[in-house]
């Protein structure tokens, strides 16, 4: 592909924005469900039809048979990696190519609902994100250093698939997606947020107050209302009943992928504000 002028976002016109939202003509995303051959020309269709390759953030999307090992994790709960935006050997402030694979037309999934995974998560998510640098969520590449200098990737993953998903459940208001889907992004959202809320990361990097940062900013208030919709054979570990609860308790605790976590006070005062809101 030719190398793309890296003009600035804000001139992509309206219209082509807008876009983003209709869903594409021609070849049909059930034709390329039941026909395997046909599903390089639909995601080919896909980009063309909402200008992806004419993003200054994205240098192709297409179809692989071969999905590459990767811990992304899938919207589908204990599913494999359906597309895949790659940064290996890549720096941020690039462009960056996506991946399809064959999960992305599953039986589960509807047409609204993989234009959600491709466009919100993996082209505004993490090609966007990554692009600007991480500026949409006030950080920047050199505050995910550990203190021997290194980078703390395992923790940047987390924060770039919490960025994501976010913006992806950000978006699910323009979608007729099912309430299935948007019950496994939210499963998906509370998982990695288990992660970077795991003591393990309390001294991840250099900079502390990173990680505090970090733990605020995807800390939302669905945790204290909304329940875990969560199949019987995905979390083992699940405490007995709490599937039916929120995960974040009135005491002040929250359960995660490793059980129960005493919220930090900075949490809990987060927590606090939101109840006497509502």
């Amino acid at each position: 592909m030719q190398k793309k002028n890296k003009a600035v976002i804000g001139l992509l016109s309206a219209a082509t924005l807008a876009s983003y939202f209709i869903l594409p003509q021609g070849l049909s995303f059930e034709e390329a469900r039941r026909d395997g051959t046909k599903r390089a020309a639909y995601v080919e269709s896909v980009e063309r039809r909402f200008h992806l390759d004419d993003l200054p953030y994205v240098a192709d999307v297409r179809y692989d048979k071969n999905p590459k090992a990767s811990p992304v994790s899938s919207p589908v709960p204990g599913g494999s990696a359906i597309m895949m935006t790659l940064f290996e050997g890549k720096s941020t402030g690039e462009e960056y190519a996506i991946d399809v694979y064959d999960g992305a037309f599953a039986q589960e999934f509807t047409e609204a609902e993989f234009l959600s995974c491709l466009i919100d998560h993996e082209v505004e998510g993490h090609a966007r994100s990554a692009y600007e640098e991480f500026a949409d969520i006030g950080l920047s590449p050199k505050d995910f250093v550990k203190d021997d200098g290194g980078h703390a990737l395992d923790f940047l993953f987390y924060v770039s698939e919490l960025n994501s998903y976010r913006r992806q459940m950000s978006n699910m208001h323009r979608r007729p997606v099912s309430q299935n889907f948007r019950d496994s992004i939210y499963v998906a959202y509370w998982r990695h947020y288990s992660e970077i809320l795991s003591p393990k990361f309390e001294t991840a990097l250099k900079n502390r107050d990173v990680i505090r940062k970090a733990r605020k900013l995807f800390f939302i208030q669905e945790f204290l209302t909304r329940r875990l919709v969560i199949p019987e054979n995905y979390l083992a570990s699940m405490p007995e009943g709490h599937r039916a609860n929120p995960p974040v308790t009135a005491g002040g605790r929250m359960l995660t992928v490793y059980g129960f976590v005493e919220l930090p006070d900075y949490l809990k005062e987060m927590a606090d504000v939101w109840r006497r809101r509502n």
